[in-house]
């Protein structure tokens, strides 16, 4: 995987922070599987598998200590190695050959090369994380939430000291789809995104995958890719 791109602006920095984190360790490291697990997994893996082209709405918030920030709204359109991802402060966008991350308060456009776009709301990349071979995972409990059963999933990285010491997934089994991922962080800040409608999209024009220059005149544009 490749590994994320730096942001100079703190604020919007923390964001895209959230946007590509954990995605760019290559190492393999042994984990503890537990079979049942790896069975729901698979079969969730292949559930998004076969959706392809999606359209996805979610909203996430963050936990410090005893504050929450949020609930906030977002979008994720993807179709294989192309995708948008709309967040407050930022769109990123990737058409295959270049990211573009729209920094909304910096009127900016930061251009890099292609990167995975964030495992936090990105279901499909969720649902392969047990492939990476970096987690010891097991299905921690069965609960219902919003009126449906739902079986947790835990994943701890064989990494320890990895910033993000424990992952929960909640999967609803008959679809096979993920409804709530949590994040937990060494600092005290937890993450939870959940997603709210999941629509299947055959056709995605390429004009999603970037931004549209004529409707963003005057915004500046910074080229990273040969730095």
């Amino acid at each position: 995987m490749l590994c994320p791109f730096s942001v100079l602006d703190m604020e919007t920095g923390f964001m895209v922070h959230l946007i590509l984190l954990l995605v760019c360790s290559t190492p393999f490291y042994q984990s503890v599987v537990d079979q049942p697990a790896k069975k729901l997994m698979d079969k969730v893996a292949r559930h998004y598998k076969e959706l392809k082209g999606f359209e996805i709405k979610f909203q996430y918030e963050i936990k410090i200590d005893q504050n929450l920030e949020g609930p906030y709204s977002g979008q994720l359109i993807s179709n294989g190695e192309k995708y948008k991802l709309v967040i407050p402060d930022l769109d990123l966008y990737c058409d295959g050959t270049a990211q573009y991350a729209h920094l909304k308060k910096n009127n900016e456009i930061q251009i890099s090369k292609p990167q995975t776009t964030d495992t936090r709301y990105h279901p499909s990349e969720l649902a392969r994380i047990h492939q990476s071979g970096q987690y010891e995972y097991r299905i921690l409990e069965k609960i219902r939430e919003n009126e449906k059963n739902l079986s947790v999933v835990e994943f701890k990285p064989s990494k320890r000291e990895d910033n993000v010491f424990k992952i929960k997934l909640f999967i609803f089994e008959p679809a096979n789809s993920i409804e709530k991922v949590q994040w937990f962080e060494k600092s005290g800040k937890s993450t939870t995104v959940r997603f709210l409608k999941t629509t299947k999209s055959t056709k995605l024009s390429d004009q999603l995958f970037k931004p549209d220059f004529e409707k963003l005149k005057g915004v500046h544009v910074e080229d990273l890719r040969d730095e």
